[in-house]
């Protein structure tokens, strides 16, 4: 299972879904979801159910996305220092050197992106970039 600890809001607030229950078997549901599509569907049902997503959902949803395409990637966590976010892997096999990026530096066993004036939305970058490492 893939961590990850990003500098934002991920929770259902008690705002957008009262029910305790309900609340609960969705947190579930997320767990069990292992496919972007699903997120998708997911979504919409939300969307439909509920009505409009709160960021904090939507947050969730878009870490749940990124747990994916790090699992299919061969990564273990995906974690926030400083003012980079770091892609760990398996001490044992290490990232892939594919990667040039001028805001990637590839470590040992991590990717680290530095969050600077060459991304301009982070949140996007990192998703292509899981993206890109899967495609290659």
């Amino acid at each position: 299972m893939v961590s990850v600890d990003l500098p934002f809001d991920t929770h259902i607030p008690l705002s957008y879904i009262e029910d305790r229950k309900v609340r609960l078997g969705l947190y579930r549901r997320m767990a069990e979801i292992d496919t972007i599509e699903n997120v998708e569907f997911l979504t919409e049902e939300l969307n439909d159910r509920f009505g409009g997503i709160p960021p904090a959902v939507s947050n969730l949803l878009y870490q749940l996305k990124l747990k994916i395409l790090a699992e299919r990637a061969g990564i273990t966590s995906i974690n926030a220092e400083k003012s980079q976010i770091v892609l760990k892997f398996p001490e044992d096999i290490g990232p892939p050197k594919l990667v040039t990026h001028p805001a990637v530096r590839i470590g040992k066993t991590a990717y680290w992106i530095t969050l600077n004036e060459s991304i301009d939305d982070w949140t996007t970058f990192l998703y292509d970039f899981l993206i890109g490492l899967i495609e290659n």
